[in-house]
This record gives C-alpha cells, sequence and structure tokens, in this order.
C-alpha cells in the first residue's frame, strides 16, 4: 500500500515529503505563534475626538509651534500664528518634549468640539505648570477647563458662573500629571475628577458646551506650563479605562 504523504517546510525553507502520522523532529515541527498584544492608547477607547500629543511634533528645541496635528484621525489640526504661538521644547519629560505655553498669550485653535447638554465627556491632559493655566477653552464662551497652581493645587471646569472644582492632589503642581475630567450622560450627572488614576471629588454637571481653544478661554486666561498630551472624548471613560490608560500608557511616556 503506497503511503500517503504530505509536504512539510522544513527549518531550512525547503519543502520536504512525510508520512501521514509520522513524528517530526524538534527542530522541524510547526509551532504557532502567540497572537501579538495589542498596546493600550487613547485611540484604544471609543469617543476620541482629538487627540494631541507633543512627541508627534518633528520640530527642533525653541521653534514656534504653528501645527499641532490630531493624532485621532479627525481633523482637529490646532493651529498657531504670530507671536502668540507656543514653543516646543525638547526633554522637557525626561526625553520627552512639550509644548510650552508662556501665560501670557500663547494659544492655538481648533475647529469647533461640541460636548453636548446631558452628553457624556472624558478630558485628559498629562503635563505640569507653572500658574494656573487654561487647558482648553472656548474663545467666545467663558468655559474653562483648569489646572490650578494655587493653595487648592487642583483642577476645575468653570462654565457659566459655575466654578466645579476637585480636592486637592497630592503631586506637586510643578511636577507631571494625568488630570482627567470626566462626567456621564444624563439628565442628572456626576463630572467625577481624577489625579492619575486616583479620583480627587465630584461634582453635578449637566451642562454642554463647545471647546475650540488650547491654552485660553474667552475671559483673557491662559496656559503657563508645559503639555505632553491631550485627550478630548465625546464618552464616558469607566474607572478601569483611566487606570489602564494611566499605568498602561500615560506614565511610563510621561514620568509621572
Amino acid at each position: 500500500m503506497i503511503a500517503r504523504r504530505q509536504f512539510l517546510k522544513a527549518a531550512s525553507g525547503l519543502f520536504v515529503p512525510a508520512v501521514m502520522g509520522a513524528v517530526l523532529p524538534a527542530h522541524r515541527r510547526i509551532v504557532p505563534r502567540p497572537p501579538a498584544s495589542s498596546a493600550t492608547t487613547p485611540a484604544s477607547f471609543s469617543g476620541l475626538l482629538a487627540w494631541w500629543k507633543a512627541d508627534s511634533l518633528s520640530l527642533s528645541n525653541n521653534d514656534p509651534v504653528s501645527s499641532w496635528t490630531d493624532s485621532s484621525g479627525n481633523g482637529k489640526t490646532a493651529t498657531g500664528s504670530s507671536i502668540t504661538r507656543p514653543l516646543y521644547k525638547t526633554s522637557i519629560f525626561g526625553s520627552m518634549p512639550a509644548v510650552v505655553f508662556d501665560g501670557s498669550d500663547d494659544e492655538m485653535s481648533f475647529s469647533n468640539t461640541s460636548l453636548t447638554t446631558e452628553g457624556a465627556y472624558t478630558i485628559i491632559w498629562v503635563g505640569k505648570i507653572s500658574a494656573d493655566s487654561i487647558i482648553v477653552g472656548n474663545d467666545t464662551t467663558n468655559i474653562q477647563i483648569r489646572k490650578y497652581r494655587s493653595s487648592s493645587n487642583n483642577i476645575s471646569k468653570f462654565f457659566d458662573s459655575i466654578d466645579q472644582q476637585s480636592s486637592a492632589f497630592s503631586t506637586a503642581f510643578n511636577a507631571a500629571v494625568m488630570c482627567t475630567w470626566r462626567r456621564p450622560a444624563g439628565s442628572v450627572t456626576v463630572n467625577t475628577f481624577f489625579e492619575n488614576a486616583t479620583t480627587r471629588g465630584t461634582a453635578n454637571d449637566t451642562n454642554g458646551f463647545t471647546l475650540n481653544r488650547i491654552g485660553r478661554t474667552s475671559y483673557g486666561g491662559f496656559a503657563n506650563g508645559s503639555f505632553g498630551e491631550i485627550c478630548i472624548y465625546n464618552s464616558n471613560l469607566s474607572d478601569a479605562n483611566i487606570s489602564s490608560l494611566y499605568a498602561d500608557y500615560f506614565a511610563g511616556r510621561w514620568g509621572i
């Protein structure tokens, strides 16, 4: 009886015949590779509207930043002009660069990004400040996503004359930190504040608002500090999502 044969690829790359059912030597067995693991990034979670990161820029130290590409793929590239452009600086967070705002007049604009009334949102910023700073805002409406240096050393959302503040942070104001503002959808919602992956208080919040500026808001406040990364979502990231982003992505990148 003629044995049924199949062709197997040896380690040399040549195809050789083998009898069906025969056991190949260990050096010639075909071992499947395990599936590649997917690293956690801001794009791992749904609802990402805009994502700016300092290390996406191909600039030299002290170059003005005229254009900051939106890494979300939604085309919300931020632009600056003339003397109000922030500066790109190398080796601000260890070997990582930053977009540095001077606290006087630096700002960047991007297309309107609306977070609706009673709608979910999550805003994440990684950086360090030298004084009270507007992270993102609007050029005509006084909406402030803010990081405070002063005695409070915390973060807040200010809108329609209501200033909702977190509790005090343990991280020094001038050290790198991940700040998160998060709200679920609904008619009665609670805005939760995070320092890295730790909750720092809550506040009732149902207002909708539109963001279109980095480092400035309409009342004249600006940012004074170094920006590593900003993410804006129209979704409510879970505690586990935020913890994963902190532990698996931001902490290692920015030395938090």
